[in-house]
């Protein structure tokens, strides 16, 4: 439970001692009943550091953030005190000037998120006390450093539910209806050896099953399972109908919605155009094909080693109260690990026919939604909550709420593998190196290009061609090849390390001679806006009176505008290069 206690320090020391007394006064009468810890953060100020002061106009109102206030609202709140006049108007000017059009609705969930991530570790002071009544000991932590709230980033951590939302959505329709969990079943494939994307064994990608019970043949899990073997198979034994296919057709109440199952109700048409008769002269089957998981890819063990990372992280960090480090690993974890990587690679296979290959997906999808959720469900609650019960379940004794669902631990997703994660951030340094430069050249997504990956060293070359199919995706390339001579004409070039670099084929897609006008005015808008940035720094008392969090802000901008302007000259002399066609 959490309760929100005032600990704000006043000037006079008497005052001040006074305060902390009452504080753990409040706190002993009421937290023993609940919690042996209590976990005091520090003062929490403005966006620019100052106290919250009603003639400032600078009080953030918790629920005001949670449910979202308009400015002629938030001016309001300034009436009814004992506030001079000549300081309301003072306070009016500095909420409109924070707060132009209001404070926007965040939610809890956001908010909550948002004061963990602020709470960075400073020092850590620990305060024993015996409650007699209840001789209960208390241990307070109280942080150190102060929190400058910025609504606007609150506002982002809103963002990133709607984001949290949407991958879940996405991927609850991967998963399809009807889909049950396997049991234990990502672990067993995650102890096999990896195999090279080449040399997986289709022989023995399906297995023969029985038929599921008549009683549960109109289910809707069973019509999954019937829809996903018939995304690979004309039919339910093998490539001709059998009398597998006509007791399952018989057992049928109604017919298959083409929208939910489209290959089971391509199927129950083929079977209702045969006669009685026709279907009795089927001969007989050896039950339901059902694909066997295929080996796990590169991809799948590398998003299972981000999770099992998480995992640690998460724990270690609300363990030591270090609530950023749990925070950051869930936010790079959902957002730029999950929903840009895995999500998009997953995407060819779910389109794709290898059923096996699907089937390892769900899966592994599967044990990163649940964990994932179980990992931000102390830090965002009431979505998690949402979004669990939404999930399918492994069986009926599953809990039936992930807030008495056990939190996830790294012993029991041992998935870590370093030297894996340093081959996919070398894949995501090509990737991010080629989109940036279709983004110079305005090359669409729709636009595919093919890319050719100049490698110097026979084992790093080895290596990537086994990401040759997640580069194109990412990157939305046609065609990648590995080798060591790549065409030199009508190429953009970016060097991703001292062994790689990306050379991407532009021939017939764009103009050189426009290309070269747009990045020239790109060139000096960015020139334009490095300057003025330059020119902020060097203003009196910059040092002293901007925030360190708007300085760095500012130095990170001027360094990020250097590369891009560097990245375009780049561009130039290499459009200069081109031969007209």
């Amino acid at each position: 439970m959490y309760f929100v206690v005032n600990t704000t320090a006043s000037p006079s020391r008497e005052e001040k001692i006074k305060q902390k007394a009452a504080t753990f006064r409040f706190v002993s009468i009421f937290v023993p009943f609940i919690a042996p810890q209590v976990y005091l953060h520090a003062m929490v100020r403005d966006a620019h550091g100052r106290k919250m002061s009603k003639s400032l106009g600078n009080i953030i109102n918790p629920v005001d953030v949670i449910q979202g206030i308009g400015l002629e609202d938030l001016h309001k709140t300034l009436l009814g005190g004992n506030i001079d006049p000549r300081e309301v108007e003072k306070a009016k000017q500095g909420q409109k000037q924070d707060y132009p059009n209001g404070i926007p609705e965040c939610g809890t969930d956001a908010l909550r998120f948002a004061l963990c991530a602020y709470t960075a570790q400073g020092w850590w002071k620990v305060a024993p006390l015996i409650v007699l009544i209840r001789l209960v000991s208390l241990v307070f932590f109280l942080a150190g450093r102060d929190i400058n709230l910025d609504v606007l980033r609150v506002q982002g951590y809103r963002f990133f539910c709607n984001k949290l939302w949407n991958a879940t959505k996405f991927a609850m329709m991967y998963l399809g209806k009807g889909f049950k969990p396997e049991v234990d079943i990502v672990a067993s494939l995650h102890k096999k050896p990896r195999t090279d994307k080449s040399s997986s064994d289709k022989s023995a990608a399906f297995v023969h099953s029985a038929l599921p019970p008549a009683a549960d043949m109109n289910s809707t899990a069973t019509f999954g399972l019937l829809n996903a073997c018939l995304a690979s198979s004309p039919f339910l034994s093998s490539s001709h109908p059998s009398q597998v296919d006509v007791v399952a057709f018989e057992s049928l109440k109604e017919q298959p919605s083409h929208w939910n199952h489209p290959h089971l109700s391509r199927w129950y048409h083929n079977l209702n155009a045969h006669t009685a008769e026709e279907r009795k002269a089927f001969p007989g089957g050896l039950g339901v094909l059902t694909p066997r998981p295929a080996p796990l890819t590169a991809m799948d063990r590398w998003i299972l080693s981000r999770l099992s990372y998480a995992v640690s992280a998460c724990n270690e960090g609300i363990a030591s109260y270090n609530f950023p480090q749990a925070t950051t690993a869930l936010y790079n974890f959902w957002l730029y690990e999950l929903c840009d990587v895995y999500l998009e690679c997953l995407k060819p296979v779910f389109q794709g026919t290898d059923a096996a290959a699907a089937t390892t997906a769900r899966n592994v999808l599967y044990v990163c939604l649940d964990a994932a959720l179980r990992l931000i469900s102390p830090f965002m609650p009431f979505i998690s909550e949402e979004l669990f019960q939404r999930l399918p379940r492994k069986s009926d004794r599953e809990p039936p709420s992930i807030v008495v669902t056990r939190y996830p631990e790294a012993a029991k997703l041992p998935f870590r593998d370093q030297a894996l994660e340093a081959e996919v951030e070398l894949v995501q340094k090509i990737v991010s190196g080629v989109r940036s430069a279709r983004s110079d050249y305005t090359l669409p997504n729709k636009v595919k290009t093919n890319l050719f990956l100049n490698v110097y060293d026979k084992d790093l070359s080895r290596r990537l061609e086994g990401y040759t199919d997640v580069v194109g995706t990412l990157a939305y390339c046609s065609d990648v090849k590995v080798t060591s001579s790549p065409p030199e004409d009508n190429c953009a070039v970016v060097t991703v390390s001292d062994k790689c670099s990306a050379h991407i084929v532009l021939s017939g897609l764009i103009d050189p001679a426009k290309e070269k006008v747009k990045l020239e005015k790109k060139k000096e808008q960015l020139k334009a806006q490095l300057e003025k940035l330059k020119a902020a720094t060097k203003v009196q008392g910059y040092e002293e009176k901007v925030p360190a969090e708007v300085r760095a802000a500012n130095k990170e901008k001027a360094a990020q505008t250097e590369a891009e302007i560097k990245r375009i000259e780049e561009a130039v002399v290499s459009l200069s290069k081109f031969r007209q066609e």
